[in-house]
């Protein structure tokens, strides 16, 4: 039988002066949630509290309701409820006008395993590391990804790549990314911010996994190592090994 042990860690970096990201764990459950927030006067570490918070309580009220789920039914639920939590954190940008620019990135992890189901909008990320190969399973939805209009301009591409099409707190619909995987015993799996992918290259994301023993080793080692080559935003990742029980 399988299980999942988890660790997590965020950190504000070397430049930043607040934390905007937010970490949202219920492991019995099998979901996991981050976000990096967005917006000034506080207002990004306001949205992705109340994403992270929204989305992980709607799932993980989901679970308990029943045993096992279809694959159609988690992809509706997971899409359902990065919907509604889109609608709860522009509800709440709308009433206070500090905070009317706020939004967040949202990344959703929910492991039935040997099935885990990813939804996610903005540019946090989820990886997976299987048979010694790290696959990205999530696109972002930045302007440089929707557009490739910057395909053969690398220095315009970095300066565009944060510019998001999509982020929980928008007017329009969410329609967030959905993606199933089945996975292995010995597997990871890893979900992070910006701050995070932007300052580590995948080779040095598979490295760091595959040396590492525990998962509080893995967050541990990059966040130090992110932090070492610059900090330059808020760091935060949730590092996931698939298990014997």
């Amino acid at each position: 039988m399988q299980g999942v042990v988890s660790a997590y860690k965020s950190d504000v970096g070397r430049v930043r002066e607040h934390n905007e990201d937010y970490i949202w764990i219920d492991e019995p459950a099998g979901v996991y949630v981050l976000a990096d927030g967005l917006g000034g006067h506080a207002s990004g570490e306001v949205a992705s509290k109340l994403a992270s918070e929204t989305v992980g309580a709607m799932m993980v009220a989901q679970v308990k309701e029943a045993q096992q789920f279809a694959a159609v039914t988690i992809k509706e639920m997971l899409i359902t409820a990065l919907e509604q939590t889109n609608q709860r954190v522009r509800l709440a940008a709308s009433q206070n006008f500090d905070q009317h620019d706020m939004g967040t990135t949202l990344v959703v992890a929910l492991c039935q395993l040997p099935q885990v189901y990813i939804c996610h909008a903005g540019d946090s990320r989820a990886y997976w590391v299987h048979e010694s190969t790290l696959i990205r399973l999530t696109e972002d939805d930045s302007w440089v990804m929707a557009w490739d209009v910057f395909a053969d301009d690398q220095a315009q591409r970095k300066k565009n790549r944060h510019i998001l099409t999509k982020a929980v707190g928008q007017e329009l619909p969410l329609e967030p990314q959905f993606k199933a995987i089945t996975v292995a015993t010995g597997d990871w799996l890893l979900l992070c911010s910006d701050g995070l992918w932007d300052m580590l290259s995948d080779d040095q994301l598979l490295a760091y996994t595959q040396q590492a023993i525990t998962p509080a080793d893995l967050v541990d080692v990059l966040v130090s190592a992110a932090n070492e080559a610059g900090g330059k935003d808020n760091i935060s990742v949730i590092a996931m090994r698939v298990s014997k029980e």
